[in-house]
């Protein structure tokens, strides 16, 4: 889906509707996630951008970022985390599958290639007043 470009300025920035994420490892960059707020479904927030360099994968560099993710997600009371993932991406989509994320059946071509085709997976979040009662 295209977005104008204020749309993404809006949500490199961050704030209450988007967050960006970095790990960092001796001053290097190794890894980022982006997730911002889905305007036309509330209590939905959609992982993007996740990223880890190649060096430093299967450390658990993926994990802390998407954990970063839902803890700000659920900090914010939503329901669930949404991501697309490329379908021929087998270790991304396993690594997902591990966190928790489950397909929701819904498929579309790439964006980036609309030979291929990307599947929508998603994590149920539990708010902090889930986790306290």
């Amino acid at each position: 889906m295209a977005f104008p470009a204020e749309v993404w300025r809006q949500r490199a920035q961050g704030g209450p509707a988007a967050a960006n994420f970095i790990a960092h490892q001796d001053g290097l960059d190794i890894g980022l996630a982006a997730v911002f707020a889905e305007p036309d479904a509330p209590g939905r927030m959609h992982l993007v951008s996740m990223w880890v360099d190649p060096g430093y994968r299967r450390r658990g560099v993926a994990r802390a970022l998407v954990g970063q993710v839902v803890r700000w997600a659920a900090d914010r009371r939503a329901h669930e985390v949404i991501l697309w993932v490329a379908d021929h991406n087998t270790a991304a989509r396993r690594l997902y599958e591990q966190i928790g994320f489950r397909p929701t059946g819904r498929r579309q071509p790439l964006p980036s290639n609309p030979a291929l085709t990307e599947s929508q997976l998603h994590l149920p979040v539990c708010t902090s007043q889930e986790q306290t009662s």
